[in-house]
């Protein structure tokens, strides 16, 4: 399988600023971001890095199989495969190093697949999971049965589902932190749609909730209050990955 990565790298504040430092030593953290359906890893920011501007941080971020130059056909059925050639990658690159994974609406069965991998890989796995939105599938498929499908087309996909995709039961084999930002008025993912993750998660957990914001609406640095609130979620929720091996 041939995927296509856009990667980023933070420096450390104090190494940018010195005129002839060295490189910054080892990378204290890898993240990894799989974009929801309307996203593109190409245009994908460097946030949540920038939660830790003293930190050497390198992002990651994954185009599936059909989007940007990633080989293949857009398909869920590819979700387990693009998260072993993802772990599999960066466990070799970053054998040590502690990984957050970032999971965009439906970016996020493959971040909780990438989770669960990691945590079978990695010993001790060090690893955190961020999920913005994510959808159970198949209560939502069937809720919005009047509005996308008609007639029998609803049961007839969600008996489709491979069981690999199943939202909760992916949480469920989840341990590690996890931090649900979650949109108020989300109409494409309704928030008691996404709980039933977060309730299924046997993890430390916290949850953040975006005021007003729908489906596709982040915090935004504009609004300070609300965004340094945010980003102090994030802080919080993974504090553990900074802890001593």
């Amino acid at each position: 399988m041939r995927l296509s990565c856009f990667r980023q790298t933070q420096r450390p504040l104090e190494a940018s600023a010195a005129v002839n430092a060295a490189t910054p030593g080892p990378v204290d953290l890898v993240i990894i971001k799989f974009p929801g359906n309307a996203g593109r890893a190409e245009l994908s920011p460097i946030h949540p890095a920038n939660v830790w501007p003293k930190k050497h941080i390198v992002v990651w971020s994954i185009n599936p199989p059909g989007y940007g130059e990633s080989h293949g056909r857009a398909s869920l059925d590819h979700v387990p495969a693009v998260a072993r050639a993802v772990c599999k990658e960066v466990e070799r690159q970053y054998p040590s190093t502690p990984i957050l994974i970032y999971g965009n609406s439906i970016g996020a069965l493959t971040a909780m697949r990438s989770v669960a991998l990691t945590q079978q890989r990695q010993r001790p796995p060090r690893v955190g999971l961020l999920l913005r939105n994510p959808p159970d599938l198949r209560p939502l498929i069937l809720d919005h049965r009047r509005q996308w499908f008609h007639g029998p087309v609803p049961k007839w996909l969600t008996r489709g589902l491979d069981p690999l995709l199943d939202s909760v039961a992916l949480a469920a084999a989840c341990q590690c932190p996890f931090l649900l930002v979650q949109a108020e008025r989300d109409r494409m993912v309704p928030p008691s749609n996404q709980d039933r993750i977060f309730h299924a998660y046997p993890g430390p957990k916290a949850k953040f909730v975006v005021p007003l914001a729908d489906h596709h609406h982040a915090p935004n640095p504009v609004d300070q209050e609300e965004y340094e609130r945010y980003t102090f979620a994030i802080e919080q929720s993974f504090l553990q990955l900074w802890e001593p091996m």
